[in-house]
C-alpha cells in the first residue's frame, strides 16, 4: 500500500496528460481493494505493539485522506464518518 500511495501524483499527472478520469478512479479502486485486504486481516485498535498500532493508524489515515483527494478530483464528495 505505501508504494501504491507513492504513485498518486504520478497517476494524477497520467490521468490529466491523457484526459482519462478512469485512470485515478481505477487506482482508488485498487487502493481501497489492498486497504480492505490488510483492515481484514491485520488489527488496528487491538494491537498492543504501540508502534505497530501507531503506524497502522497513520497508514489508515493516509489511505482515508488519499481516497477523499481522489474523489474530489472526480467531483465525488465523502462523508466525514462512516
Amino acid at each position: 500500500m505505501l508504494k501504491q500511495i507513492e504513485l498518486f501524483p504520478e497517476i494524477i499527472q497520467n490521468a490529466a496528460e491523457s484526459h482519462s478520469p478512469a485512470l485515478i478512479a481505477n487506482y482508488i479502486y485498487e487502493l481501497v481493494k489492498e486497504y480492505n485486504s490488510f483492515y481484514q486481516s491485520v488489527p488496528i485498535l487491538p494491537e498492543q505493539d504501540l508502534t505497530k498500532k501507531t503506524f497502522r493508524v497513520q497508514l489508515s489515515k493516509k489511505i482515508g485522506e488519499t481516497i477523499k483527494l481522489a474523489f474530489g478530483l472526480l467531483g465525488i464528495e465523502v462523508p466525514e464518518r462512516m
